[in-house]
């Protein structure tokens, strides 16, 4: 490598750990790589910055974006539903649980919390360089703890092992997550949030011009417009002076790759610039893990079995959403807002809409897995004790002629149960002959 990389002494770091890796699509972070990475090649990028692993296709971008209108967020849920932090999914569509995708992330899980806590709106500025897009190439080689793993389920399929192959595939996908990403854009993004209390909308279209105006005119300062290796003009304005002396507004700065944190909002503009030499993975667009299986080079076992792994893992993974799905309300201005939830199962009732009052009741349904159950396991009894019936018709129903209207959803972990189970015990016994 040192003799292919002669004359480039500039070259120090690389393009690596942004494709081909698995990826936890519900805390909307990378997991364990999955196609392997190497640099026998020494492949270097257009300006010899950066080394290229041999499974990378590199496309050059270039491209600086700048909001110089804040964005506005009513909602955190009309912010998640704009957001491109998370995975794009190509290939298989039959995944569910979109509503729950990064809904654990601690990212967002912070910002969340802002929208809760000071009932806000939030405006948000985003400085964005993007360097590179990078294609991984799935017909390479993948990762040997990858490939050990696959054939631990496939081994247990094998010896007919169906409860230890179903166990092996759920511990597959809590160790390598839900996709792969296979293409992604190397980029530095700064972003700030400013978060103002919802009272302030309703001062009009002009105050909420004024303030947004504001925030990008202070987002622009921050960010070092104006020069260094991102050229993005600045300017000043007299009507930008909305600032926080009339306003109770709190300000989020968030990097992703690009400067240091410490020159973030320095007044030395020649040291506060958007250096982009620290790149990062940004809008990642993979595959569901279950849909490379048949791909892989298995020549070791049949078709079927390839098939059941896909299956398995498949069934995993719908598993894994499916426990992880936290209905409630969620909408932060409703009385039934749940600060857990990530889908909306529609609870979100006014309090001040009248129905005809039919009784009350409760329900309680146990939740199984999605893959099939090779062992077969009564529920424990904790449900009973949920259950309230309605004290009109005495079982868990509404009156005829009424429906019913979802008050509340609310889900609950146990980490034991009591099952009953029939034993039969064989004992030895003797036997008394008696001869006449």
């Amino acid at each position: 490598m040192k003799t292919l990389l002669k004359g480039r002494n500039n070259v120090t770091k690389t393009l690596s750990g942004m494709v081909g890796l698995g990826w936890n699509d519900l805390t909307n972070e990378y997991t364990l790589p999955i196609f392997k990475e190497t640099y026998f090649k020494c492949l270097t990028d257009y300006n010899n910055q950066f080394l290229i692993p041999d499974n990378i296709f590199l496309i050059p971008v270039k491209h600086t974006t700048l909001d110089r209108t804040s964005s506005t967020f009513d909602s955190y849920d009309e912010f998640m539903s704009s957001d491109s932090n998370k995975i794009t999914v190509t290939g298989s569509v039959s995944g569910q649980g979109k509503s729950a995708s990064a809904s654990f992330s601690k990212e967002h899980a912070d910002t969340k919390k802002e929208f809760t806590k000071q009932n806000s709106i939030m405006l948000q500025n985003k400085l964005v360089y993007e360097a590179y897009q990078l294609i991984a190439n799935d017909n390479g080689e993948y990762e040997d703890a990858f490939i050990r793993q696959i054939k631990e389920i496939a081994e247990a399929i094998k010896e007919k092992n169906d409860l230890k192959a179903q166990f092996f595939a759920e511990q597959f996908v809590g160790d390598y997550g839900t996709h792969v990403v296979n293409k992604a854009t190397a980029a530095a993004e700064i972003e700030q949030q400013y978060f103002i209390e919802k009272i302030e909308k309703f001062k009009g279209e002009a105050h909420m011009d004024k303030i947004a105006v504001g925030a990008s005119a202070e987002f622009e300062s921050a960010s070092g417009g104006g020069s260094g290796s991102v050229s993005v003009e600045s300017s000043d304005s007299e009507s930008n002076n909305e600032t926080e002396s009339s306003i109770s507004m709190k300000s989020i700065i968030k990097t992703k790759g690009g400067p240091h944190i410490n020159r973030i909002g320095s007044t030395n503009p020649n040291t506060s610039m958007l250096y982009v030499d620290n790149l990062v993975g940004t809008k990642q667009s993979g595959k569901f893990l279950y849909d490379i299986i048949p791909a892989l080079k298995l020549p070791e076992y049949s078709e079927y079995v390839k098939f059941r792994v896909k299956k398995l893992i498949h069934d995993a993974t719908k598993t894994y959403y499916k426990f992880n799905y936290l209905p409630g309300c969620t909408d932060m201005e409703s009385e039934n807002y749940n600060f857990l939830a990530n889908d909306n199962d529609g609870s979100c009732q006014d309090p001040k809409e009248l129905y005809d009052f039919g009784g009350v009741f409760q329900t309680c349904i146990p939740v199984e897995s999605y893959a099939t159950r090779f062992e077969t396991i009564p529920f424990g009894n904790q449900c009973k004790k949920y259950e309230q019936k309605n004290r009109i018709t005495g079982n868990l129903t509404c009156p005829p002629g009424m429906e019913e209207i979802k008050i509340n959803s609310l889900k609950i972990q146990f980490m034991d149960r009591i099952i009953l189970h029939k034993r039969r015990v064989c004992r030895f016994f003797k036997v008394s002959i008696r001869f006449l």
